[in-house]
């Protein structure tokens, strides 16, 4: 078993990389643990079923800092997703501000978490996960009819997206962020929807409709400052065009 002990740091990471290694390893040939988290419970993240790669971040505004000073910078809580499960985890670490608190108004919070749920709920039926069936299993369980219209709107997305540029020259690949595109417009959809159901309480009446609703969404998909390089690097590589 990997010891850890003081004094080298690199020793030390090696030899728990090669632990896990070996476990991941080890579960080769067993059933699939349909109750092991991938997570640990404080993690800031969520996921669908976290067994493929990173590839999302929802970059945090400093508006919602816990304090509400607005001067905590920004952090990058990950989203994974994967399709062997068909489960949807939110660790208790990101159920807290700034992507929760109940002492946010309803409009703040369907507008943040709420946004988050409704995107790994869409990422069920992109065009990845929708390819597995309720057991997390390869199978064509949509008819040829519906198949078809959802390549349609589908290509729609990808056209979109292909079209807006980073830097000059540079646009976003829409068929590589394809996936995350349509989570995207998906969990802005089923959370708005889910705000319009409630009945608003009386200091909320004006931010059913209004702006309030819309400004935790700009702040979980805003950027950041990346600088060329790397804006080059995720447009050529990272499956998500945040």
């Amino acid at each position: 078993m990997s010891q850890v002990e003081r004094g080298s740091y690199y020793r030390n990471l090696t030899r728990a990389k090669g632990f896990e290694l070996g476990r991941r390893l080890g579960k080769i040939g067993r059933p699939v643990d349909r109750d092991e988290w991938q997570m640990t419970p404080p993690t800031v993240n969520a996921y669908y079923e976290a067994t493929l790669a990173i590839v999302t971040s929802y970059l945090v505004c400093p508006l919602f800092s816990a304090g509400g000073s607005g001067v905590e910078r920004p952090r990058s809580p990950h989203v994974t997703k994967s399709a062997t499960l068909n489960e949807i985890v939110f660790p208790a670490g990101i159920l807290q501000a700034p992507m929760f608190s109940v002492r946010r108004s309803a409009a703040m919070n369907y507008g943040a978490i709420g946004m988050v749920i409704g995107h790994e709920i869409t990422h069920g039926f992109d065009d990845e996960g929708r390819q597995y069936d309720g057991r997390g299993g390869l199978s064509v369980w949509w008819s040829p009819a519906v198949n078809e219209e959802f390549e349609k709107r589908a290509s729609c997305v990808e056209r979109q997206f292909s079209a807006y540029e980073v830097l000059d020259g540079l646009r976003v690949n829409g068929k590589l962020t394809l996936g995350e595109n349509i989570a995207d417009l998906g969990g802005i959809k089923l959370a708005y929807a889910a705000y319009q159901s409630l009945a608003p309480e009386p200091e909320e009446a004006g931010a059913m409709k209004g702006p309030l609703w819309h400004v935790p969404l700009r702040c979980a998909a805003r950027f950041g400052d990346r600088g060329p390089v790397r804006s080059l690097h995720r447009v050529a590589t990272w499956p998500s065009p945040r």
